[in-house]
């Protein structure tokens, strides 16, 4: 069990930072009597890991909060600071539901945890291929799968919605097939029928589950997942080194922040009389032909325009430029901006807020 141990405490302390005088620790679950994770204020220390995991692993529960909590002397808990990400894939139907699926049509609930495998997947390859890391999967016991994108720093509390939806940006879950919801509704009746990526729970105070521990429900092992094959992975096979890097988000962060707020900018004609100050053009499209420009906004454009697909850099930056001059977020959002979804939202839900 020594592997186990050392495995825990990387994973779920990696980014742990003790402060003197100061209790610094992770939100846990306590009480078997509610049934749902909220911010309990009690602290969990790397020190008690491992032994809340061994008195919490076949009751199920076995939670912590994504974000460090700090108390100082007679302070209530606060959280600080978050060095993963969490996201929630399960079957889209209520927990109950579920149930019944598994103990009374066991292939169909697979065929179920089947389509939410496809969806984790393809999750994983958005998150991986666009921030450059490889996040980690976790089967969960029950109806679905958590992934984790870890941080290589921790990033403050405060940004975590920010952040999840800055990284959901440009993902969009394929449709449920027909054929298995009317299968579905023949057994259960009529259902309602959710959303298998939980994208409600962007929080700082929301909790994950610890990998090797039983669900409470299920009574089934969560453990970490190849992304690829979905198959158990050996702790040896397990891969903690290809987190996100933090500097990317950070760097988001602050432009989005940095934009002021009800300002409007003319451009200074370069002619010879500099003080001249004359109205944006009504299309965007027409700031191509504008002397006042930057040629490096200039060129930009004209990629949009004529190929419509620039670097990520150069979306964040034209995005920034029309906004700063006096744009409005309605005229920088619906120009060619929008003929690329994952841009689009990156643009409307962060820089134009």
């Amino acid at each position: 069990m020594g592997r186990l141990k050392e495995f825990l405490e990387e994973f779920c302390f990696h980014n742990y930072n003790p402060i003197e005088g100061v209790i610094v620790g992770r939100d846990y679950w306590v009480d078997d009597k509610l049934k749902r994770a909220s911010a309990h204020y009690m602290l969990l220390t790397p020190d008690k890991l491992y032994g809340y995991y061994r008195e919490r692993r076949e009751k199920g529960r076995a939670w912590l909060s994504v974000s460090y909590y700090e108390a100082g002397p007679g302070e209530k808990p606060r959280p600080v600071y978050f060095d993963r990400l969490l996201f929630d894939l399960d079957i889209p139907l209520p927990k109950e539901k579920c149930m019944k699926l598994y103990r009374e049509h066991r292939s169909l609930f697979y065929r179920w945890l089947g389509l939410v495998r496809k969806e984790t997947r393809r999750l994983y390859q958005h998150l991986s291929k666009r921030f450059n890391c490889r996040p980690v999967v976790v089967y969960t016991g029950g109806r679905g799968y958590q992934i984790h994108v870890l941080l290589n720093k921790p990033i403050g509390a405060e940004h975590y919605d920010k952040v999840f939806k800055l990284l959901l940006s440009g993902f969009h879950e394929t449709k449920i097939p027909e054929g298995l919801l009317a299968e579905t509704r023949e057994v259960l009746g009529e259902v309602e029928v959710g959303s298998i990526l939980d994208k409600q729970v962007s929080d700082p105070a929301r909790f994950f589950r610890i990998p090797y521990t039983k669900h409470e429900a299920f009574k089934q092992l969560g453990f970490i997942v190849d992304p690829d094959s979905f198959k158990a992975l050996k702790l040896s096979e397990v891969n903690l080194e290809g987190r996100l890097d933090s500097s990317l988000l950070e760097k988001i962060i602050k432009l989005s922040l940095s934009i002021p707020e009800k300002k409007k900018l003319f451009l200074a004609a370069r002619k010879k009389m500099s003080s001249f100050k004359a109205p944006l053009p009504e299309r965007i499209e027409d700031l191509v032909k504008d002397e006042r420009v930057p040629p490096c906004i200039r060129s930009i454009l004209l990629q949009v325009l004529e190929v419509g697909n620039p670097d990520h850099d150069s979306r964040i930056i034209l995005t920034l430029y029309l906004k700063w001059i006096g744009y409005s977020i309605e005229t920088v959002s619906y120009t060619h901006l929008r003929a690329h979804e994952t841009e689009a939202d990156l643009v409307c839900r962060l820089l134009l807020e």
